[in-house]
């Protein structure tokens, strides 16, 4: 506490009451002792005003053995959102060809077709253009 050590801080005290008296000592401890109470006071009194403010604030009880902090961690979340976004992008891609061949696509299908990593382009065999390893491009497919 301020560089001070405990037996300092003692004899500092000591000295304030001999300094000011034993009659103001009793005063200043007094006044002290009001201060305080009315700090304590002032604290519970903004305490009551914010918890009448936020009624929202209280935080949930939470349950530590099932918490999972995997569930809020920013890769994790990036992770997800991409996925999602890809899955809807190729279902999406899947419904626009399948709308120019008029053939019915089952959502379900495509967006399992891209998490092993296929095509619809690609499943369709070797082109005809004779590279027969070559694969297809969905976008200049004409």
């Amino acid at each position: 506490m301020l560089g001070i050590s405990g037996s300092e801080f003692l004899v500092l005290l000591i000295l304030v009451a001999a300094v000011i008296g034993p009659d103001s000592v009793v005063k200043a401890l007094k006044g002290f002792k009001s201060g305080v109470e009315s700090l304590r006071h002032w604290s519970a009194k903004l305490r009551e005003e914010t918890k009448g403010d936020m009624p929202h604030a209280e935080m949930p009880e939470v349950n530590l053995p099932t918490f999972n902090l995997d569930d809020y961690d920013p890769r994790e979340i990036i992770r997800r959102a991409v996925r999602e976004e890809m899955t809807e992008w190729v279902d999406e891609v899947a419904k626009s060809n399948a709308q120019s061949k008029n053939v019915v696509v089952d959502p379900a299908q495509s967006a399992e077709e891209a998490s092993q990593g296929s095509s619809p382009a690609e499943s369709q065999g070797p082109s005809n253009d004779g590279n027969q390893g070559a694969q297809r491009d969905p976008v200049n497919q004409a």
